[in-house]
């Protein structure tokens, strides 16, 4: 009770002489700096997915795209090729005067240059590393077009990445063909069904083959178009799958080898 006690920051209690309030301050002091310290960290993970979401340009560069516009349009250059003019043109400015106006428009206008370049150096990059003939070359022989596909990742892949900072760039996880997922389907549970279960079951594949799994897998197509993981809506639950299986299988390798190497010595 004692240290139950000791534990309360605030306490208060009526007395014949009124209200009397307890406070304790290195536990108020505590639970201020765990609490800021909680802020900080909450706005440096979201500060993070900014970063990584943004990449590869940073978000200082969205001042330099607004600047070069304003500048340009001074000059009596325009970068926009009338994109500038249309927007003045067709955004509802009218109470505003037609400097600001301008300005608003280039402003705008640099915002969206900005936000073209990064899906494009994002997209360009996500059909670039659909590029996998470099994994069967030879060691120590590099082809032209390795090299060509070396020189432009290389030249988009931008500087001093995060964690997760290609995660958009990457390509989309590929839809398997419904009649191997059925196939392997029924090569698992083989070993555990006698004939007659195997026989039904067979029966209810094709059925499913030929009724809702065609449309279901129509609409798995049309997910994984805009979907970066059409498996579930957790990015971690195949990842986390996969890397049991790995384990399980590193470690079953580990253990044979070890009994070979065993069984080697004992001879």
């Amino acid at each position: 009770m004692a240290e139950a006690h000791q534990a309360v920051a605030f306490s208060f209690q009526i007395t014949h002489n009124g209200l009397e309030v307890d406070f304790d301050h290195e536990v108020l002091s505590s639970i201020w700096h765990s609490g800021t310290h909680s802020i900080i960290k909450h706005c440096q993970r979201h500060w993070h997915d900014l970063v990584a979401g943004l990449y590869p340009l940073q978000p200082y560069t969205l001042a330099l795209f607004i600047f070069a516009s304003l500048i340009l349009k001074n000059v009596g250059l325009d970068p926009s090729f009338g994109l500038i003019a249309f927007i003045d043109h067709h955004v509802p400015l009218e109470y505003l005067a037609p400097s600001l106006a301008l300005y608003l428009s280039c402003v705008l206008y640099g915002f969206l240059a900005w936000i073209g370049l990064i899906l494009f150096i994002r997209y360009s990059l996500k059909i670039l590393f659909l590029y996998k003939a470099w994994m069967y070359e030879p060691r120590g022989k590099i082809s032209v077009t390795t090299r060509i596909w070396m020189a432009l990742v290389q030249l988009l892949k931008g500087h001093n990445p995060r964690l997760c900072s290609y995660q958009g760039s990457l390509p989309n996880l590929p839809v398997p063909k419904l009649e191997d997922t059925l196939r392997r389907f029924l090569l698992t549970v083989r070993p555990i069904l006698n004939d007659e279960q195997y026989s039904e079951l067979e029966k209810l594949a094709a059925e499913f083959q030929q009724g809702v799994g065609k449309r279901m897998q129509r609409y798995l197509r049309l997910k994984s178009w805009w979907a970066t993981n059409y498996v579930s809506r957790s990015k971690s639950l195949v990842r986390s799958l996969l890397d049991c299986y790995l384990f399980q299988l590193l470690v079953a390798r580990f253990h044979n080898q070890t009994y070979a190497s065993a069984a080697g010595i004992r001879q």
